[in-house]
């Protein structure tokens, strides 16, 4: 599965008498999946859920929505980088 790559990597830093190692960050697709999670929680329909106490969908669904979603947005953003 294609992850996007790393989204907030930082190389080596250095400090005065210090090196800090690099860092990968979260991956391209977690990040997406943080987005589309907002998504589905700007929904009004969502947010009256949760607050009146309602059900509201799983979170097994939710989370495998907002991933499903972020892998779509991966494979889109790379078919257009091939145009």
């Amino acid at each position: 599965m294609n992850d996007g790559g790393p989204a907030f990597s930082r190389p080596y830093s250095y400090d005065i008498d210090k090196v800090y190692p690099a860092q990968a960050g979260m991956t391209l697709l977690e990040y997406y999946a943080g987005e589309a999670l907002k998504l589905f929680l700007l929904s009004k329909e969502n947010v009256e859920a949760l607050l009146s106490g309602a059900p509201i969908p799983r979170h097994d669904i939710v989370a495998s929505f907002c991933f499903d979603l972020a892998e779509e947005m991966i494979a889109e953003r790379n078919r257009r980088m091939k145009k």
